[in-house]
């Protein structure tokens, strides 16, 4: 039979636990700032990715570049063309290597455009969301 008294703690192990916590041992994650609470995609996306056999880079691309478009703007005219340094691929997880397969594979089927003019600040225009020029 289970005795209730032995699953509490005793006071020498809540003392244990206070210290700790409060000497910094115990590490708490960050929590991630998100800037969207979610992303809407067209099911016309959806079946051309699919189409296309995208992978998992290349949709976490998507949403990626759905986000930072979402987020440059306001309200009803978001930019597009819009800067791609304000896609944040580091907090997406992305490496240098994932980036540029996913950013080529989705310009090879035409789902965004990349303008190199400034090659310091290219500026991308995705295909998927109306066009809202500076």
């Amino acid at each position: 039979m289970i005795d209730p008294q032995d699953l509490w703690i005793s006071e020498e192990q809540l003392q244990a636990h206070l210290a700790r916590e409060k000497d910094g041992t115990r590490k708490t994650r960050p929590k991630k700032e998100f800037k969207v609470g979610f992303l809407k995609i067209s099911i016309g996306l959806a079946h051309k990715l699919h189409d296309e056999d995208a992978r998992g880079d290349t949709w976490a691309m998507v949403m990626a570049l759905t986000e930072a478009w979402y987020t440059t703007g306001f309200y009803s005219q978001h930019l597009n063309p819009f800067p791609l340094s304000v896609v944040d691929f580091k907090r997406w997880g992305f490496t240098r290597k994932q980036k540029s397969r996913a950013l080529q594979f989705l310009t090879q089927i035409r789902l965004i455009w990349i303008d190199r003019q400034d090659p310091d600040n290219p500026e991308v225009t995705i295909a998927w969301e109306p066009s809202h020029p500076l």
